[in-house]
């Protein structure tokens, strides 16, 4: 998922993609945020700030953004930050190449070799411009990898980073583990239990209140005007937005289906009732129950097929008294997968999505399925009582170019018609660059929320006329959200 941006689509899917045990996920939002934030569940927000910004006409100015997090760290959220200052004194630390001869270099540690060269990180001569991405002689890696462009750091600035975030989350632990060692002595020396009677549960039993105090006082404390007083983060947003932004900023509860990979809910076959191989793209009446939610006739539900094998696809639409739903396909992104030819496994991030056509008739989505909710409420430890909120999130084009036929927002109604469990789309409201908030078509204006059927799921619903006698019309995305 390289080149994605935070938010909408991934705050809201962190459990879902990046799993539901995860203690520390790592992930340079840098480049990708430009304005759109969300913090849906409990993060601990870290600022990696190497400098960026220090200067006028950056065309990153993550100072700002230090601003940012100092300010949700005062509405409860945690903060870490990495000081300009520090950074400069690991760069000064690393040796200069140039000047040295072959065995001096040679003689330099793997990770600092041709890492600074004329005084310049991941440039100039000797070796440091053409060895950025690479290491010499080396069979186990491979330098045909994407993503070599000047503005993406190299292997040993990587290296950098993740060690130095390491260091400090070591540092973190062993200091907490001081803090409790502590903590139970002296709970011990007041009670007449022994550690394994109790004081540990009742230590835990505090810090859990500790932490959901400083979750409920983001929650309390948090409202539009906090977002953009005295920080302009709201700039620029829609108006139509403005009234979900306590739903979206405040929902404890959210289900995200996504066809991101790598989304552990893919891996482990949450998105779908069973593993089995399918081969007809329409579900029983037993299996519309159990909530299987899209066909990938004739693959695994973990791999999807080819996009040409997608358009291919023509379904029976059903003689007009009654509409006939088949299954929304799931189809690889348009490099189908293909890794590269390294012995080593560099390539897991794959923007899937799943598809709807012109000859398709309608098409489902349903969510959440049985295993979904099994293993959040598992979990979690609560039921997933939601709103009824839905969003959509389209394929993130490059550039913001999609090409002719890829129906979006601007379609509805004219080539695209939406529904969840039956009730009319009447709009799309846009939020970020490729979201959109679904607005029930009810004689209430006000009414923000779709209502769930009896199972307490969500049908999306997608039909996609012809639009063009140029091209062929379709409709993909990547994640459908309902909090």
């Amino acid at each position: 998922m390289g080149g994605m941006p935070s938010a909408p689509e991934l705050a809201p899917c962190v459990e879902t993609v990046f799993g539901l045990d995860a203690d520390v996920i790592s992930w340079d939002y840098g480049m990708t945020d430009l304005g759109d934030i969300g913090v849906p569940n409990r993060p601990a927000m870290v600022d990696i700030n190497l400098d960026s910004g220090v200067t006028e006409g950056d065309s990153f100015p993550l100072q700002m953004w230090t601003l940012v997090t100092r300010r949700l760290e005062d509405l409860g959220l945690t903060a870490f930050y990495l000081q300009p200052s520090a950074s400069r004194i690991v760069r000064d630390l690393i040796p200069d190449m140039f000047g040295l001869n072959a065995q001096q270099i040679n003689d330099t540690p793997e990770y600092v070799r041709n890492f600074k060269c004329q005084d310049k990180i991941e440039k100039g001569d000797p070796y440091c411009d053409e060895q950025r991405f690479t290491i010499p002689n080396d069979t186990e890696h491979c330098d045909t990898h994407k993503g070599r462009v000047d503005w993406h750091p190299g292997w040993r600035a990587h290296a950098v980073t993740g060690n130095l975030m390491a260091f400090f989350m070591i540092d973190s632990l062993v200091e907490a583990l001081k803090t409790l060692q502590q903590e139970v002595v002296e709970a011990e020396q007041g009670s007449s239990s022994s550690l394994s009677d109790g004081v540990a549960a009742t230590l835990m039993e505090r810090y859990q209140a500790e932490q959901d105090a400083n979750y409920k006082l983001f929650h309390e404390q948090f409202n539009p005007d906090i977002m953009s007083d005295p920080l302009p983060l709201l700039e620029g947003l829609d108006d139509a937005v403005k009234p979900y932004l306590g739903d979206l900023f405040g929902s404890e509860n959210v289900i995200c289906h996504t066809a991101l990979l790598p989304a552990e809910a893919r891996y482990r076959g949450y998105l779908t009732p069973t593993r089995k191989t399918t081969t007809t793209s329409t579900t029983t009446e037993e299996e519309e129950k159990e909530g299987d939610s899209w066909a990938i006739s004739p693959l695994r539900f973990d791999e999807g097929m080819p996009r040409n094998v997608a358009d291919a696809l023509v379904y029976d639409r059903g003689d007009g008294s009654k509409r006939v739903f088949h299954n929304l396909t799931l189809v690889q992104s348009e490099n189908n997968h293909e890794n590269d030819q390294c012995p080593i496994l560099i390539s897991i991030d794959y923007a899937d999505y799943y598809f709807s056509g012109e000859k398709m008739g309608w098409t489902k989505l349903t969510v959440p399925t049985p295993r979904y909710a099994a293993a959040y409420t598992e979990t979690s430890g609560k039921d997933l009582d939601l709103k009824g909120l839905v969003m959509v999130c389209h394929v993130l084009c490059p550039w913001g170019e999609c090409p002719d036929g890829d129906l979006s927002e601007k379609d509805l109604g004219k080539g695209l018609e939406l529904r969840v469990n039956s009730k009319k789309v009447k709009d799309m409201i846009k939020l970020g660059d490729h979201c959109f908030i679904l607005v029930p078509d009810d004689n209430n204006n006000n009414n923000k929320y779709f209502p769930a059927n009896d199972r307490g799921q969500y049908r999306l619903e997608v039909l996609v006329e012809k639009t063009s006698e140029d091209f062929e019309s379709y409709f993909r995305l990547t994640s459908l959200i309902v909090l």
